[in-house]
């Protein structure tokens, strides 16, 4: 299940996935253009084997 990170920006949102060896971290941007509004999405895999990324620290 996808865990929310805390936003450092009101038009990105950012989650995580618990995976072997580590998290996938997604970040959606919201955007407003001339033509309209879209998004754009990233991911990417963070290596942590024993998976020690606290969100408390």
């Amino acid at each position: 299940m996808w865990e929310r990170l805390k936003d450092i920006d009101p038009h990105v949102q950012t989650s995580r996935l618990k995976v072997p060896g580590g998290w996938l971290v997604r970040s959606v941007v919201k955007y407003d253009t001339a033509e309209g509004t879209g998004c754009a999405v990233d991911q990417t895999f963070v290596s942590d084997p024993n998976h020690d990324w606290d969100l408390k620290q």
